[in-house]
């Protein structure tokens, strides 16, 4: 039945255009590859290349990151942006209030699977990760979560960063881009 209705509807193997996200490392059908506007499988001659469209800022590091102005006691902070070398983090910055108790400073990027994955760094290093809750847009992200007790009238800094030694395609796909969100909660 299915060979009749080939015949019929003139079927190919080819996997049209646009039809799936890109996968891993930016993994797509034969003859197509991945549109770094659109995140989508595509005919090599409708693929763009990927590219950061904000302006370079001085948050390379933790004295120099982004600040969260004047958070109470229990805030959420979203921001999104793009990493592409050299620019290879994204430094933030927020303060305790120092009436606050209790309270856990709790962080969650969402990024791409097709490009490099991304992961949290503190100034001290690597950051240990928790588990994630909540649900992604859809099978094409991932995500990467952090959670630490703060102290009343505490200084913290942490940075989304290209994951060290994550495969990048040999450079093909050493960028992302992220969705943060910093929330400083009270259990």
């Amino acid at each position: 039945m299915r060979a009749l209705l080939c015949l019929l509807a003139a079927c190919s193997p080819d996997i049209a255009s646009g039809t799936y996200t890109c996968g891993p490392d930016g993994l797509c059908p034969p003859n197509q590859r991945c549109d770094g506007v659109d995140d989508v499988c595509v005919e090599d001659s409708y693929a763009r290349d990927f590219t950061c469209e904000t302006a370079p800022r001085a948050d390379d590091t933790a004295a120099t990151g982004t600040v969260v102005p004047d958070p109470p006691c229990v805030m959420t902070y979203e921001a999104s942006d793009c990493l592409d070398d050299p620019d290879r983090a994204d430094w933030f910055q927020l303060d305790v209030p120092a009436s606050c108790t209790n309270t856990t400073l709790l962080a969650r990027v969402v990024f791409r699977v097709a490009y490099q994955p991304l992961a949290f760094v503190l100034p001290t290093g690597a950051a240990t990760e928790t588990p994630c809750t909540g649900s992604l847009p859809s099978d094409a992200y991932d995500h990467r979560c952090y959670a630490v007790a703060v102290a009343p009238g505490s200084h913290h800094a942490i940075a989304v960063g290209l994951a060290p030694g994550a495969p990048d395609c040999e450079g093909a796909c050493a960028y992302n881009r992220y969705a943060l969100t910093l929330r400083l909660a009270t259990p």
